[in-house]
Order: C-alpha cells, then sequence, then structure tokens
C-alpha cells in the first residue's frame, strides 16, 4: 500500500489482488448477476420495475457478507435499496470515489448529535478517479443512470391527487386515474418491504415496521375503493393543529366526550373553508333555527347542501 492511499471495502462484483488494486472477481457468476442488473435497469428504465421482475422470475442477486469464516457472498432476492446502492455506486463504473457521504450535526432535545451516511453531491466529492479499475459499465452509463433515477423520482411526486385536483376530476374519473397511477406503485411498495423483513432481524425495528405496515395494508390501500377518500391526511393534520398547539394551555377545559365534538365542530369548520364558503355567514344562517329543524333534513344543513341554496 502506497502512502497516502485510502482503502475501501469494494462492493459486490469486485476484490482486492495483492497489490490492493481493484480488479472484478473471478467468480463468472457473480460478474453475470452484477451485468444483468445493469442492463435490466437500461430495459425496463425504473428501478422498481427491475425489483418486480426479480420477485416475479425469482431472480437472486449476489449480496456482501461481513463475518470471519462466512462465504463473502449470499445469494438473496434483493430489495429496493440493494439495487439503489449498486446504481448508485461509481466503482461499477471503473471509479474511485471517496467523500460521497459526510457525517451531520444536529441537535436533539437540547443534545448535539451526529447522524452519518448524508448524500454529498458528486461535484462536492473529495476525491473522483475516472478510468482507476475495470468496470461493469462505462463512465457515460454511470451518468445516464443517474440522471433517469432522478427523473424516476421526480415523477413519482406528481400522483395522482394533485392531477385530480389541477384537472378537477369527478370521483369516477379519480377513481380511474388511481387504479392507473397509485396502485401499481402500491403493489411494488409491498413487495419492497416484504423483501427489506426477509433480510431483516424477526425482532430488530425494522422488521416491526414492515411487520405493522403490512398488518395495516388493507386501510394504507382503502382510498383505491373510495376516491373520495384523500391519499394524505394533510387536511385534518392542518385542520387540527390549532388544537393540538393549545391543548396543554386548555387541559384544564372540557373532557374526553369533548373530543368528538370538537372533531366534528372542526370538520364543519374545515369543508367550509375547502367549499370557500364564509364559516361566519354558514354558522350565522345555520345555527339560529337548527333547534326546530327536523333531524330527517339534517343533510340540507350541511356547507355543501348550503353552498348551493345560498
Amino acid at each position: 500500500m502506497l502512502r497516502g492511499e485510502v482503502l475501501t471495502i469494494v462492493p459486490v462484483g469486485f476484490v482486492r489482488s495483492h497489490s490492493n488494486r481493484i480488479e472484478m472477481t473471478p467468480d463468472r457468476e457473480v460478474q453475470e448477476a452484477v451485468r444483468r442488473v445493469f442492463s435490466d435497469f437500461e430495459r425496463f428504465r425504473t428501478l422498481r420495475q427491475v425489483l418486480l421482475w426479480y420477485h416475479q422470475e425469482n431472480i437472486t442477486i449476489p449480496l456482501a457478507r461481513a463475518g470471519e469464516g462466512r462465504p463473502p457472498t449470499v445469494w438473496r432476492l434483493p430489495n429496493y435499496q440493494h439495487l439503489l446502492r449498486m446504481l448508485k455506486n461509481p466503482s461499477y463504473a471503473g471509479a474511485f470515489a471517496y467523500g460521497r457521504t459526510e457525517c451531520q450535526t444536529v441537535v436533539m432535545e437540547g443534545r448535539s448529535r451526529k447522524r452519518r451516511g448524508h448524500r454529498v453531491a458528486m461535484e462536492n466529492w473529495q476525491v473522483l478517479l475516472k478510468d482507476h479499475h475495470p468496470g461493469y459499465i462505462s463512465w457515460e452509463q454511470y451518468l445516464e443512470n443517474q440522471r433517469i433515477l432522478k427523473s424516476n423520482r421526480t415523477k413519482s411526486h406528481d400522483v395522482s391527487s394533485e392531477k385530480a385536483q389541477k384537472e378537477n376530476l369527478n370521483p369516477s374519473d379519480r377513481h380511474l386515474l388511481r387504479l392507473e397511477k397509485a396502485k401499481p406503485l402500491l403493489e411494488q411498495i409491498k413487495i419492497a418491504i416484504q423483501a427489506v423483513r426477509g433480510d431483516a432481524l424477526p425482532k430488530s425495528a425494522l422488521a416491526k415496521a414492515c411487520n405493522y405496515t403490512l398488518t395495516l395494508w388493507q386501510r394504507l390501500i382503502r382510498f383505491l375503493e373510495n376516491p373520495v377518500l384523500e391519499l394524505s391526511n394533510n387536511l385534518a393534520e392542518n385542520a387540527i393543529r390549532p388544537v393540538a398547539l393549545g391543548r396543554k394551555n386548555w387541559i384544564h377545559i372540557g373532557s374526553k366526550e369533548a373530543g368528538p365534538r370538537v372533531a366534528a365542530i372542526i370538520s364543519v369548520a374545515e369543508t367550509c373553508r375547502r367549499l370557500k364558503i364564509p364559516v361566519r355567514d354558514y354558522l350565522g344562517s345555520v345555527l339560529p333555527g337548527l333547534g326546530d329543524f327536523p333531524i330527517s333534513r339534517v343533510a340540507e344543513l350541511t356547507p355543501a347542501a348550503w353552498a348551493t341554496q345560498n
């Protein structure tokens, strides 16, 4: 080893020679598996489709395995992070990079804590040596893969709820849009969670999180069945924020029974805001005659019904 030289752990598909140079593994089976990941990504153009294909066809990939006396690689079905790490690692393009992540200091509960693994933009890497060793893909292909990954990530934020709101879709069209856009993504997410759970220790925090999500999966996908349901609870969170911020000051007021009443009041107020109805005008019109109004016609007093009449 030369003075000043930095030795890093080589990823699957590479080995270090006796002179500490990075070389391709002599294992042809591992080589072919690594090449297949990159060729499949080039073919499908999306990492989620590659993951879905591998699980449908039961295609395993070699994964690094640390520990003395254990085989250096183990063959398993990949999860999303396994494939993503391979595609983002410049070593597979024959480049040596150092400083791709950094440690950040954050303040939590009055104490400074260090968080490792924060990704650094390529232009800020401390060292980048292209053509440093034999690679599985070219540097140009590596850059193209990063562009595709970034593009796919941007597209994933263009969720169907935003499109539905912008185009003012009716419930039927919104339902079809969700089945077209959201359902395939959820199926891929479920496969990824199941794969991660298979790799995690049964009692680990990661396994518990996966089990929790899968246990509540039917609740998570309920919006696919009912187009009226929103994809997120942001509206509800924003509505109860004033109560959540003030409840410590108001703890001496009310009782447990007040919770449903407060929820009902907030629901009415927020419905008025969404329909652009002045809350004061609505309440001033509805409340005075509420005591004498027949309960069988109470649907006529909802903000939506009131708006059509006024």
